[in-house]
């Protein structure tokens, strides 16, 4: 009812939002699975091809008669406003300032004969009485623009048997699909057939699918899935899977935003969805890394920018936006949520607990592309590795954007202590004051080290959780091995007392040392001549007598 203002009621209508399950035919679009347009997170989002899309819109829009975009439960914006005056002067032709059942009915009916599709007058009647919130006869223009909930605006749109799917779109409850007037009605092959063809079947839940070995042609219809009828769809450039039942695109090319396959490339992908994405060379525009995907472009990733997206998110280094462990997405309210998810033992390796006591093994090796620290000279390098409440530092190197340390450490917790979760190395420039600023820091959990050792470089995250780029804008890397032992070391019982003094102790303590060792050589050899002149006296006194 009121074709073309049930948006007025917070319209829960969007692209993605093609309530009639029926429009889900497998292989209706080319399958952004393996060959996607627009991508999210870093990852491969997947969209139909324009023609087919344009082709669902062009079906929704017969079946609903709706326009306007999903206002949830929030105010009606004044563009949106002045676009509902005009659809409710099209409605109250008496020009009373409300729209009775008749005027409404009369609307309706001239609307869908313009459109060519049967007039639904049982749908017509029962839009118009949920509109009519005082129950006097009559629409008012308030009334008309009054925020729904969800729920009630997608019966408002599609029915009786229609719910709202706690995201952003309406769909028909399970076993209803929608008809041709987009109201949901009981499921059944009969009405698949009708729509779509002989070779389409009722899927038992909402969607109606082309038969195995069918596809949808540019009219909606299955025909039988061939290269010849993708190629008349999509290009050239594409060809039929017969193993997933859909067209997709030839290796090297995606899909363009007509839906037909062209051959791809870096600068392709840029001109789409800007500098920051590249061509993978296989069917997928991605963004680079240390970039994410969000609003039609790729941005440098960082902890900010995953919050603005998902609330609650860090950035992985990678291009992905992630919750924290035993934390999901939650998709309708755009943010991390605690996990209700329990591990099927079946299915998924318990997790491996860890011991009461440890020992973590790292050799810090080296780094490449540290950023230019200070204005006139290079960096000057240290690392700081931590395990719980264990510190230890690395050597300084001077002036150089790629140091080398090959220092090697043990970092021990027991069970006296609290439980550390990670290994954080952390490195820092030396100023001329011996101070300190942040370079970066990675991450390693002590969970991934129980099943083996790590070796290998990772990239460096600055405190906001973005990527370190350095010279030449690479991005910066360190190069680790790191290994994990239930078991403590054996310590030397002078390494305590030595561990963690400051620089003047040790090389008191190594001078004193140094001194006690040559006052003991001294003596050594002080006796030892003493010994050998005594030796010499006596034997020259024994001789003599003998030759007496």
């Amino acid at each position: 009812s009121f074709c073309g203002f049930p948006a007025a009621f917070g319209g829960v209508f969007l692209p993605q939002a093609q309530l009639p399950a029926s429009f889900n035919l497998s292989a209706r679009t080319l399958s952004r699975s393996d060959q996607p347009h627009r991508l999210v997170w870093g990852k491969r989002m997947t969209m139909g091809s324009w023609r087919s899309w344009a082709f669902g819109c062009i079906l929704v829009a017969a079946l609903c008669c709706i326009q306007g975009q999903i206002i949830g439960e929030e105010g009606v914006s004044e563009e949106q406003l002045e676009y509902f005056r005009n659809i409710f002067l099209q409605y109250d032709e008496d020009a009373d300032g409300y729209i009775s059942m008749e005027e409404n009915l009369a609307q309706d009916k001239v609307i869908a004969d313009e459109e060519g599709k049967p007039f639904d007058e049982e749908h017509s009647r029962l839009s118009f009485d949920r509109t009519d919130y005082d129950k006097d006869g009559y629409v008012s223009f308030d009334e008309m623009t009054m925020p729904r909930p969800p729920e009630e605006q997608c019966k408002q749109l599609y029915g009786d048997f229609a719910e709202y799917d706690g995201v952003r779109s309406c769909r028909c409850v399970t076993g209803y699909t929608a008809d041709i007037n987009g109201t949901c009605i009981k499921g059944s092959t009969e009405v698949c057939t009708k729509q779509f063809g002989p070779y389409s079947d009722f899927d038992g839940a909402n969607n109606c699918m082309c038969k195995t070995g069918y596809i949808p042609d540019v009219n909606g219809t299955c025909v039988k899935g061939a290269t010849d009828a993708c190629t008349a769809q999509f290009g050239e450039h594409s060809h039929y899977d017969e193993g997933n039942n859909t067209c997709v695109c030839n290796i090297g090319s995606v899909p363009d935003t007509n839906g037909t396959c062209v051959l791809a490339s870096n600068e392709l992908c840029q001109e789409w969805f800007g500098p920051n994405t590249a061509f993978d060379n296989v069917n997928n525009c991605v963004c680079k890394k240390g970039f994410v995907y969000a609003d039609g472009e790729c941005f440098r990733g960082s902890n900010k920018v995953c919050t603005s997206i998902i609330a609650g998110s860090k950035f992985d280094g990678v291009n992905n936006c992630k919750c924290r462990s035993g934390y999901e997405v939650d998709e309708a309210r755009g943010m991390c949520v605690r996990s209700n998810k329990t591990d099927d033992s079946s299915s998924q390796a318990p997790k491996q607990p860890l011991p009461p006591q440890g020992t973590v093994t790292i050799t810090v090796l080296e780094a490449k592309y540290l950023p230019k620290m200070d204005k006139h000279t290079k960096c000057d390098p240290f690392a700081v590795v931590t395990v719980g409440g264990v510190v230890k530092k690395t050597k300084v190197v001077k002036k150089t954007y790629n140091p080398e340390w090959y220092e090697t450490f043990q970092l021990t917790y027991n069970e006296s202590d609290a439980k550390p979760t990670e290994v954080l190395i952390e490195l820092y420039d030396e100023d001329v004051a011996k101070t300190k600023e942040y370079i970066g820091h990675v991450e390693i959990p002590l969970s991934e080290l129980l099943a083996d050792e790590f070796t290998g470089w990772l990239d460096l995250q600055g405190a906001d959780g973005a990527l370190v780029r350095g010279f030449g804008k690479n991005i910066s890397m360190v190069n680790l091995q790191v290994k994990f032992s239930d078991q403590l070391p054996t310590i030397p019982w002078w390494e305590p007392i030595l561990a963690e003094k400051p620089e003047w102790v040790l090389h008191s303590a190594r001078a004193l040392a140094g001194v006690w060792m040559l006052y003991g050589l001294l003596i050594f050899f002080v006796f030892k001549g003493k010994d050998n002149g005594e030796g010499e006296g006596e034997g020259k006194g024994e001789e003599e007598k003998k030759n007496e």
